[in-house]
């Protein structure tokens, strides 16, 4: 089970995801980011990703992981942050999917 928070300061919003996420929890988690962004200015804002807990994500999640990061891109989204730990796979995973996504502008730490 995935969990999550989304947190808007000023113009910035900063999401912090651990574990391995279910449809259930990939599905709250839009809703509450889509209520985050309302908030600000995508073209102009800080999007602090930390993915430093998260696992690898099964097969059946690809397609909506790749959704998600299709949603940063197609909101506007300028200055995205990942900060995704030390794993390598997940590091791997999350470039292949931003990749189909077409999000080619983030900083991966």
């Amino acid at each position: 089970m995935g969990k999550y928070s989304v947190v808007t300061t000023g113009n910035d919003i900063s999401v912090v995801c651990e574990g391995v996420f279910t449809m259930e929890d990939a599905s709250g988690y839009v809703e509450e980011f889509k209520k985050a962004a309302a908030q600000v200015n995508p073209a102009t804002s800080h999007l602090v990703l930390d993915g430093s807990e998260l696992r690898v994500s099964s097969q059946e999640m690809v397609g909506m992981l790749t959704n998600i990061i299709a949603m940063y891109k197609d909101m506007g989204f300028q200055d995205i942050t990942m900060d995704l730990g030390k794993s390598a796979v997940v590091k791997m995973q999350i470039r292949r999917l931003a990749k189909e996504a077409g999000l080619t502008q983030f900083k991966l730490l």
